[in-house]
Parts: C-alpha cells; sequence; structure tokens
C-alpha cells in the first residue's frame, strides 16, 4: 500500500464512517487506488476507535 492510497483511505473516512455496524468496517478508498483486492479478518481484542469524538469503538 503506498502513501496516496493511505492518504485516501482517511479522506474516505472523513466523509462518511466505514463502520457498517455490528463491529464490521470495510476500508477503502476514495478513487480507484488499490493494487489488488482483499479481503482480511481482524480480531481486535481492545476494539478499534472508528471515528473520535463519536463514540463508535467496535469491540
Amino acid at each position: 500500500m503506498d502513501r496516496d492510497f493511505y492518504d485516501s483511505q482517511i479522506e474516505r473516512e472523513a466523509i462518511v464512517s466505514t463502520l457498517l455496524g455490528e463491529n464490521i468496517a470495510i476500508l477503502h478508498s476514495v478513487g480507484l487506488l488499490a493494487k489488488k483486492t482483499k479481503v482480511v479478518t481482524i480480531l481486535a481484542l481492545n476494539g478499534i476507535i472508528w471515528a473520535k469524538g463519536k463514540n463508535e469503538i467496535a469491540m
């Protein structure tokens, strides 16, 4: 993943959260910047703060 892709993910998250609910999020960029498409499952034992100040913590 290059820096443009990472920055685009941050930009996309600022537009609207990619958190779907039920502790599922599908992170993606604003445009077609990915070199490959993959689906990854992560178990975050301490949760992940998806949006500062919105109290959206996936557990």
